[in-house]
């Protein structure tokens, strides 16, 4: 009877594993993963004889059964059935006929029933106390408890009880329980750190989540995951996964941080007051990107203050520094690719592999180069940071574990979504994003639950999130609104198809943009920094080929849209929030909302990137499933890097002005705004032949191009073909009637040409005190008023423009250059200074009030001014200037450092050269200073200042002759200015007197005073000249004049007494 039990114990667990292979299969990891449930006594002698009883059975199964059967899975369910003591019965053949089965087991088992015996005899011989303890009860219970404790799966558990059918008695009636099967190999224990699975790593499981959210990537042999692709990274872990993007993302664009200002940076940082420090912080609130009043029409409307304040921010640190910004947009760069894949991983849960193919597409993709190298892109990347985190945070809010603190994440995601917003306006779209999220996430609830309460429990929560979202967005855009008051003013030269008169070409054109932004994404390969005036051709016809694009992109996005459905449920949803970024944030720069003032821009694709990038990683590593692994590896290896190069080679084109205009040139020939930034690059770079050629080639691309009219008119006006440039500014006035700079050059040119009163009255025509580009208008219109002799005109053109712009620090610095050359320099003063309160690093006011002050002999403030000045921007004339105020002060060593500068830069700088040659005139260098003056004078022959100082270095040495003839020279070319000609005569009768010629040193002398009357030296010796030749009277009178410039002159004092006593009266003081 105990060989009995035991061969029935074997027996039904025969008859577990010939029916229940597929049961078994799909509780594997449940019996596996539960611990060994009785602690059974076993020798090595009794496992060698069940070895080799389960090796005979085993190879009669092979017989009967399908080689697909396990052994092992048999004996771990007969061995958990044995465990737990349960009455269960075998299972039932799966062919219906269980007496034939049941027979042919017993005849199987019957021989073997007296090994069985022999080997329960040695088992009781070995261990009695054993024996005991297995019985039949205590084995009941002990299993029982040890199966509850691996919580094995109750579906198993009813399965194998199901398919069992009486045959013999069970459990054995006899009191010693037959010996234990061996246990099962145990799991291999999982290395510390590694996530823990919830579901089977088994073909068709989703993917295992850990316990914080995120994708479980140490177990994933998905096929749609391609577990070959994780191998790029080694052992697969998500700060792997990190460190490798924000690698990639700092090489690709390392190379760009050595670059300058360029394009709209100059405006937007360089050019910008609010940046600069120069208005106060509190005004970042009420200007828009450019500096400029949100509330002027001329405005631009792009309200960025978060933007404007990190400019601040770094210039306030760093000061003006390319390399810095440059490189906090790197870093800005890196951190969004990182938070991009931390987004895929904890809120999409995408595969290790998904986020790796995105992230590194993201990285790298050359379309980025604008918004990263760019220095005003960083807007951009921003925004992209807030859209982001705003959407992560309305994500954590919709999880149920969550739902206690829903209205915490709420507020978080409300607040990123305004901070994206002040950092450029189309983040505000993210909120559109969310809100369709969470219906398409939500949707399966609502559908399971829709009768019953729990879907109302989901359906409340999710209104709630719905309508505080919208409400938000509502208030964003009437406070927008608010702040922007009038809708911004574009010309047809931004955005042609918006101006054009026919529907059905704005209607294609516009259809067509969003299909050629898409063409970018998928082949970066014409890119440019600008893309308006023909750089897209308008949409004209149905026919035109063009429009197959546009129906193939909205076919593909349906056709997307619809086969997500069909997805499994974590890729379908990735497919979806894909197509959100996608469109939504476009939704803005599409024409569809509103008019916008650019057709493509490249930096707003930064954000719609980040869908685009997501369905490339989804879709590549759902090819793996049925393209060879390693051809697919190659395949995105080989784009990735085509990718960098082409990022890496885009830097170099910001790397400076003129890279970047010649690139555009290059890349679109057909632009003609990209030719005419280029012929302005030559104009700056005095290649007047080059920028001909451009300005001519742009307005042949668009006939009614003014600027170009207008710019290609100044440069014929310099060659002095006026007729020609006349023509070009007729042009530009008629296709553009309020084109105030060619009216201005029209008006100077009929100036130069003696037509006053033609200028003057097209000036006045066109001059508006309101306007903020009236400025140069009016000042040319008061110059002219001057001409005429017109004062109070003049000055009553700057009295209205500061009535009409009493901010405007340009403005109050034009008037007082007015006042200084009406000698009024006492009110230039006051007004210098009020222009340098709006604006304390208004260069040119700077400039001309340390001119006044070095004129009026307070050199010190002139030294200040000069510096701040020059800090504010570095200029060769003014750092000459500053060198001339250092020579005045005794500071020459200063003077020769600065003047050594300016030399350097720019050898041909003659001024900076003369006084460099003074400053070692001064330090006793003569032959060196000598030297300089001679190679200016080689230069230019009649050169004023240096005829002047070559003949005081004659002077010095003690050749007169040659001093007298280099300031005669000196003397008879100089006509303007007067002050600068006073005295060079006043040096030329110094000279002359000390040689005895005193008729011809009194003539020069009388020159230098008419031309300067305060020249006090030239008085003082004209006096003395007239006191030792007997004109007593005319000699009191150049003595009185020099008395009052100089009432403590000593020498003035005694040449006055010894006059009194020859003229026989008292001394009068």
């Amino acid at each position: 009877m105990k060989s009995e039990s035991a061969e029935g114990a074997h027996g039904a667990t025969e008859g577990l594993c010939h029916d229940d292979v597929l049961a078994l299969e799909d509780t594997e990891e449940d019996l596996s993963s539960s611990e060994s449930s009785c602690d059974y006594e076993d020798t090595g002698e009794l496992k060698d004889k069940r070895r080799r009883k389960r090796g005979r059975r085993k190879r009669r199964r092979r017989r009967r059964r399908d080689s697909s059967s396990s052994i092992w899975s048999c004996v771990d369910l007969g061995s958990d059935v044995l465990r737990n003591g349960e009455d269960s019965p075998p299972p039932r053949n799966r062919r219906g006929s269980a007496g034939k089965e049941s027979e042919a087991e017993e005849s199987a088992v019957e021989g073997e029933r007296e090994s069985g015996d022999r080997e329960e005899r040695g088992l009781r011989d070995l261990d009695t106390n054993a024996k005991e303890k297995r019985s039949d009860s205590a084995a009941k219970e002990k299993c029982s408890s040890k199966r509850k404790e691996a919580k094995r799966s109750n579906r198993s558990e009813t399965e194998g009880e199901s398919n069992l059918t009486p045959r013999r008695s069970w459990p054995p009636t006899t009191s010693e329980s037959p010996p234990p099967p061996p246990r099962p190999p145990a799991r291999p224990r999982r290395p510390r750190g590694a996530h823990s699975s919830r579901h089977n790593c088994k073909q068709g499981n989703p993917t295992p989540v850990n316990s914080s959210g995120s994708a479980d990537i140490a177990c994933d042999s998905n096929k749609a995951s391609g577990s070959g692709w994780l191998g790029w990274c080694g052992s697969p872990t998500s700060a792997k996964l990190y460190l490798v993007l924000a690698a990639t993302s700092l090489v690709v664009y390392v190379n760009g941080v050595a670059g300058e200002y360029v394009h709209d940076d100059l405006s937007a940082v360089v050019g910008n007051p609010d940046v600069q420090g120069t208005t106060p912080l509190w005004r970042l609130l009420f200007n828009d990107f450019w500096g400029r009043a949100m509330a002027d029409p001329a405005s631009h409307k792009s309200y960025r203050p978060l933007t404007i304040l990190s400019f601040r921010l770094t210039h306030w640190m760093w000061s003006q520094s390319a390399l810095l910004d440059h490189l906090v947009n790197v870093g800005l760069h890196v951190g969004v690719t990182v938070l991009y894949a931390r987004t895929l991983l904890t809120v999409l849960r995408l595969s290790l592999a998904q986020c790796l193919v995105s992230g590194l597409a993201f990285a790298a993709h050359p379309v980025h180069t604008e918004a990263v190298t760019g220095i005003v892109g960083r807007a951009d990347l921003l925004a992209a940071a807030a859209f982001l985190a705003s959407f992560s945070s309305y994500h954590r809010s919709m999880q149920p574990e969550t739902r206690s603190r829903e209205g915490l994440w709420l507020w978080w995601a409300g607040i990123w979504a305004c901070m994206g917003v002040l950092c450029k306006e189309h983040a505000l779209m993210v909120l559109g994003v969310c809100i369709v999220w969470d219906l398409v996430y939500t949707s399966p609830s609502i559908k399971q639950h829709v009768w019953d309460r729990s879907g109302l429990n989901t359906v409340i929560p999710l209104s709630r999130r719905i309508g505080r979202m919208m409400v938000l967005g509502l208030v964003v855009v009437f406070v927008r609104l608010l702040l922007m008051r009038t809708p911004p003013v574009f010309s047809d030269q931004d955005n042609p198809a918006s101006f054009t008169k026919s529907r059905l070409t704005r209607f294609l054109t516009f259809t067509y943009l969003p299909a050629h932004n898409t063409w970018l994404l998928l082949c970066p390969s014409s890119l440019s920094y600008d893309w308006q005036i023909g750089a897209i051709p308008l949409v004209t016809s149905v026919c035109d080929v063009r429009n197959l694009g546009s129906l193939a992109l909205y076919g593909g996005l349906a056709l997307l849209g619809t086969s997500s459905l069909k997805w499994r449920e974590r890729e379908g949803r990735a497919i979806v929030w894909s197509l959100l970024v996608l469109c939504v944030p476009f939704l803005p720069a599409s024409n569809l909302l509103f008019r916008v003032g650019f057709v493509v821009a490249e930096r707003l694709l930064y954000i719609p990137s980040l869908g685009w990038c997501t369905l490339l990683g989804v879709g590549v590593v759902r090819m793996s499933s049925f393209v060879p692994e390693k051809i697919l590896r190659r395949l995105f290896l080989a784009i990735l890097l085509a990718w960098c190069l082409k990022t890496a080679r885009r830097n170099l084109d910001w790397r400076s002005r003129e890279a970047l205009f010649i690139s555009g040139v290059n890349t679109l020939p057909h632009n003609a705004k990209l030719h005419y930034n280029a012929a302005n690059l030559y104009k700056d770079n005095e290649n007047p032949a080059k920028a001909i050629r451009h300005y001519q080639e742009a307005i042949r691309l668009w006939w009614l191009y003014p600027s170009a009219h207008n710019n290609l008119g100044t440069i014929l006006m310099q060659q002095g073909k006026h007729q020609e440039a006349e023509w070009h500014f007729s042009v530009a006035l008629q296709s553009h009637p309020e084109h105030s700079p060619a009216a201005r050059n029209l008006a100077s040119l009929w100036a130069q040409q003696g037509r006053t009163d033609q200028a003057i009255s097209l000036l006045e025509s066109i001059f508006a005190p309101e306007d903020e580009r009236a400025e140069e208008a009016g000042g040319l219109l008061a110059s002219l008023y001057l001409q005429q002799g017109k004062v109070k005109q003049a000055e009553g053109v700057f009295l209205s423009l500061s009535a009409a712009q009493p901010s405007h620090p340009g403005i109050l610095a034009d008037y007082a250059a007015l006042l200084h050359g009406l000698g009024r320099t006492e009110a230039a003063a006051r007004h210098y200074e009020a222009a340098l309160s709006l604006d304390p690093a208004h260069t040119r006011a700077l400039k001309a009030y340390a001119a006044l002050m070095s004129a009026r002999d307070h050199h010190a403030r002139a030294h200040e001014l000069y510096t701040r000045a020059l800090d504010r921007e570095w200029d060769p004339d003014t750092a000459t200037a500053l060198a001339k105020v250092c020579i005045l002060t005794g500071r020459l060593d200063q003077a020769h450092a600065l003047l050594d500068h300016v030399t350097l830069l720019h050898p041909k700088h003659l001024a900076a050269r003369v006084h460099l040659a003074q400053v070692k005139l001064q330090q006793r260098e003569y032959t060196s200073s000598e030297e300089m003056l001679q190679e200016v004078l080689t230069e230019a022959p009649s050169h004023r200042e240096a005829l002047y100082h070559l003949s005081l270095v004659y002077s010095v040495t003690n050749r007169s002759d040659e001093a007298v003839g280099a300031a005669t020279v000196a003397a008879r070319a100089c006509s303007d200015p007067r002050e600068l000609c006073a005295l060079l005569h006043a040096h030329h009768a110094d000279l002359l007197h000390t040689l005895s010629h005193m008729e011809a040193a009194a003539m020069s002398y009388q020159l230098a005073v008419s031309l300067e009357p305060s020249l006090t030296r030239a008085h003082l010796n004209l006096g003395a000249i007239h006191h030792t030749q007997g004109r007593y009277h005319q000699a009191l009178d150049h003595y009185k004049t020099a008395l009052a410039q100089d009432p403590t002159n000593s020498l003035i004092l005694e040449n006055m007494e010894k006059l009194h006593r020859l003229m026989n009266f008292p001394a009068r003081r």
